[in-house]
């Protein structure tokens, strides 16, 4: 059984980083507000996976909800 997504405000101006290890995925979702990933906007509502050593940086401008889930 996966463990329950948690959930993390992130502040205007603030990121999130991300550093998994090989073999190590999880998986962030938008609640509300707007994030970015690389200068690209995540949509909210929709999981976007990241897997095998990523290095990812989750950045936003004005503030919003995540949600994380671990894949196992």
């Amino acid at each position: 059984m996966a463990p329950a997504p948690q959930r993390r405000d992130l502040a205007a101006g603030c990121e999130l980083r991300i550093e998994l290890d090989k073999d190590e995925a999880c998986s962030v979702k938008v609640v509300n507000g707007h994030a970015e990933v690389f200068g690209m906007e995540l949509a909210p509502g929709i999981e976007y996976p990241f897997s095998d050593e990523a290095r990812v940086a989750v950045h936003s401008f004005a503030g919003c909800q995540l949600e994380m889930s671990r894949v196992v």
